[in-house]
């Protein structure tokens, strides 16, 4: 309860050694202000030629402090949980299954974690950085007051002081998942039936986790409305819910990939001429699943035996054998 009327107040608190002090969300005026005060830090850390991100990324790769191999894997970690949790959805009832793979989603999740506090701890100081720093100041020093209701006083406290305190304040995506899916914020919700209603603000003034608790919410009720509403102890779990939002999406790809290719020449293949390898994955990814199962299975069959005619392929073959036993059987059928 404590998370959820943090959001519904708009409103951060910070303790101090002597004071209680209130972060108050600010007004688009305030947030077009400190805007232009980050931009002015941004364009003078530039000046002074303070690292881009960009730069740096080169930066700590060149001198060993982090490796191509660390990229590589930092970029490919959130597709293999995004598959394992695919996995985690169709192993749902069979809890052996389920709890190995849960296991080995934490373990990739740390190791995301891990890898990004690693790379990450060399980028405090960029042009980025200090802009985003210098946003983030402007707005505590103008939007923070004391339990009276004054605005501080800069003599008196320490914006450095409390910058820390506030962001760890910010509750993280994870947090206000748990929010919208609790019954005391949908009771709320459902009474209300409109944001509009709940935070009496038009949505440019809602706070980041107002907006991202309404967007939770929204993606809930939309899966109750699906047409394929999965069972409750699947909603109530992340790893199966997001796993069940994947094999949808994947759905509805294949469905279109398919739908454009019968506008297609009539033939098994269409061949798209490719400058770089951004448009070869660009391409590949429009293949249907299966369509990237027959891709595969013409690699393997390629890195195995050399040069093949079409009909050698493997699955041309199983096409092959599949359509005579088919024909085999509509004749005795009649």
């Amino acid at each position: 309860m404590k998370d959820l009327n943090k959001i519904l107040s708009g409103n951060i608190l910070v303790q101090t050694r002597n004071n209680i002090l209130t972060v108050r969300q600010p007004d688009a005026a305030t947030r077009y202000l400190a805007d232009f005060f980050s931009e002015q830090v941004y364009e003078d850390a530039f000046k002074k030629n303070i690292y881009l991100q960009e730069e740096l990324e080169e930066l700590i790769i060149e001198n060993g402090w982090w490796t191509q191999d660390q990229e590589d894997e930092l970029k490919q970690i959130p597709k293999d949980i995004e598959q394992m949790k695919v996995d985690y959805f169709n192993s749902f009832l069979r809890d052996n299954v389920k709890d190995l793979i849960k296991k080995g989603i934490r373990k990739k999740e740390d190791r995301f974690e891990d890898l990004t506090k690693e790379k990450y701890q060399f980028f405090n100081y960029t042009c980025e950085s200090l802009k985003s720093q210098a946003y983030t100041m402007y707005i505590l020093e103008h939007c923070t007051f004391y339990e009276n209701g004054d605005k501080i006083s800069l003599e008196d406290i320490s914006i450095h002081a409390i910058y820390g305190k506030y962001n760890a304040e910010i509750l993280d995506d994870k947090d206000i998942r748990e929010v919208s899916k609790g019954p005391n914020w949908r009771m709320i919700w459902n009474a209300g039936k409109d944001s509009r209603e709940i935070f009496p603000l038009p949505a440019c003034d809602l706070t980041d986790m107002q907006k991202s608790l309404i967007s939770w919410t929204r993606m809930y009720d939309s899966i109750y409305e699906s047409m394929e509403t999965p069972s409750d102890n699947i909603i109530e779990d992340d790893y199966a819910i997001d796993g069940w939002f994947t094999v949808q999406r994947r759905k509805r790809d294949d469905d279109r990939k398919e739908s454009e290719g019968n506008k297609m020449p009539e033939s098994a293949e269409v061949f798209v001429p490719v400058s770089n390898k951004k448009e070869a994955q660009r391409v590949h990814d429009m293949n249907t699943q299966q369509g990237k199962q027959v891709i595969k299975s013409r690699m393997k069959d390629l890195e195995q035996q050399g040069s093949l005619e079409e009909g050698q392929f493997s699955h041309v073959k199983q096409d092959l054998a599949m359509k005579a036993n088919r024909q085999m059987f509509d004749r005795y059928k009649k």
